[in-house]
């Protein structure tokens, strides 16, 4: 931060991360990450990428990809079941669409895969999840005013950057 990581090996994951937050014994558990728009600045397939790598990190930073859904399972009576969507927004903040043009028209593909798993109710080989947890860097709805158009690309498939809408 202020950008990403350039490599697998870049000096800002213990700088920005390691250093930070697992110097604190009860912080190391595993990470589920995802990208934010500062992250684009770099190389984000770096961020993704170290997440298989072996080494110090191997199983507290987690970002097997730039979508992902992952399932955790409460160790309660019922065994409840809860699936994580970890979703990519970038595809709506303007300096990321200036330099990854292809992040809009993923994005809008991402969210509607999201839909229908959501609408599915998730069910895989381990069942029906009855809880799922959607995460993500923008947020989809705010009050605020600086971070409004970026919802409003979120909801509004039919959304241009530009202030121009679509119709149909």
């Amino acid at each position: 931060y202020p950008h990403g990581a350039s490599s697998k090996s870049d000096k800002c994951f213990d700088l920005h991360w390691a250093n930070v937050f697992l110097a604190h014994e009860e912080l190391r558990t595993p990470w589920w990450c995802i990208l934010g728009n500062h992250d684009y600045m770099g190389n984000p397939a770096a961020q993704v990428g170290i997440s298989s790598t072996e080494g110090r990190f191997r199983k507290l930073w987690n970002m097997p990809d730039r979508n992902y859904s992952f399932a955790y399972t409460l160790d309660d009576a019922q065994q409840t079941r809860i699936v994580f969507h970890g979703l990519d927004t970038n595809g709506c903040q303007g300096h990321v669409r200036g330099s990854y043009p292809e992040q809009e028209g993923a994005l809008h593909g991402n969210v509607e895969e999201l839909s229908q798993k959501l609408r599915s109710n998730f069910v895989s080989e381990e069942g029906v999840a009855p809880w799922q947890v959607v995460f993500a860097h923008h947020p989809i709805h705010t009050g605020g005013r600086r971070h409004s158009r970026i919802a409003e690309c979120l909801r509004e498939h039919s959304y241009l950057h530009r202030g121009e809408r679509t119709t149909g």
